[in-house]
């Protein structure tokens, strides 16, 4: 920088000449500067944007575990529910069955018993 002011200090080129020189130098650092910002800034929203990405994925990816896990849990809630009236429906059955075994058997020993009883009575009475 020092060497370029010395140049600068040297050059007979004249005001209007130095003038310009110096304009068109400090244009190309503007020049440069905006669009390194602008580069910058371009970084910036794409990296900000990658992690937006990333994030929405993760979330995503979060919601469909959980719904993943929920379906389980109702699922399993489900299976205990039909198992549990299964077992409920084969004790209504064995039960109508038993009761039927037991009425059937204290019907046919009612049976049983009043016709002894009338053979023996018939019996007696002849």
């Amino acid at each position: 920088m020092a060497e370029q002011r010395m140049d600068i200090k040297r050059d007979d080129r004249g005001l209007l000449a130095v003038a310009a020189s110096s304009a068109a130098g400090l244009g190309e650092k503007a020049v440069t500067a905006s669009f390194g910002m602008l580069r910058d800034a371009r970084s910036e929203i794409s990296q900000r944007t990658v992690g937006l990405i990333d994030w929405v994925d993760g979330a995503q990816q979060g919601s469909m575990r959980l719904l993943r896990t929920l379906n389980q849990r109702v699922d399993d809630i489900v299976n205990a529910f039909i198992d549990s009236g299964e077992r409920v429906g084969l004790a209504v059955v064995r039960t109508v069955d038993t009761t039927g075994n037991g009425a059937a058997e204290l019907m046919s020993r009612t049976a049983s018993s009043l016709t002894s009883t009338r053979a023996a009575e018939r019996v007696a009475s002849a």
